[in-house]
């Protein structure tokens, strides 16, 4: 899903006023925006797989601090499914 990001009247230059427009794609802004974040969690959670003697076979969901994952690609947080997989 796209978004348009407009900036009426950023600037003026000798032509008359500018503005700013672009498109970003949400969902690769919310990865891009969260990669360090996933990847720090990846070494504490397969030491809290180790711990309680689990595989990340046997991890159908994952729950946050602020929202509950299903084990799908779809959710915007299936990047942290997938790391927790591998």
């Amino acid at each position: 899903m796209e978004t348009s990001i407009s900036l009426p009247f950023i600037t003026m230059d000798a032509t008359g006023p500018k503005t700013l427009r672009n498109e970003i794609d949400k969902e690769q802004k919310f990865n891009d925006l969260t990669r360090s974040l996933v990847e720090a969690t990846q070494e504490p959670t397969k030491t809290a797989l180790r711990d309680a003697n689990l595989s990340a076979n046997q991890i159908d969901e994952i729950f946050t601090c602020w929202r509950f994952y299903k084990n799908t690609s779809s959710s915007r947080m299936g990047r942290k499914i997938s790391l927790v997989k591998t």
